[in-house]
């Protein structure tokens, strides 16, 4: 349900984003991109920083729904506390 709260546990982490899952199997992208921090990843640990948190893969989040598409299959969340201003405006909320 978009703008919805979950927790998630991180299963992969890429230069572009970190794929999150659910409790339910639902897994969904976080892309930097709709960030409010610059995130800094790091190959070699498999790792995302925004310099004042490191995130591991395994560790849990808090994440909010922005968007999903059934046609596709895709699902895109953020991260609680760095959602960006445009967020809420660009998908309507």
């Amino acid at each position: 349900k978009i703008s919805k709260q979950y927790i998630g546990t991180i299963t992969s982490i890429t230069a572009f984003g970190m794929f999150v899952t659910l409790s339910f199997g639902v897994e969904g992208l976080v892309m930097y991109k709709n960030l409010n921090s610059y995130f800094e990843y790091d190959e070699k640990t498999m790792t995302a920083s925004d310099g004042k948190k490191t995130y591991h893969l395994g560790d849990k989040v808090s994440i909010i729904v922005l968007d999903s598409n059934k046609k596709t299959r895709k699902i895109d969340f953020v991260i609680e506390g760095h959602e960006r201003r445009f967020f809420y405006e660009d998908y309507m909320y």
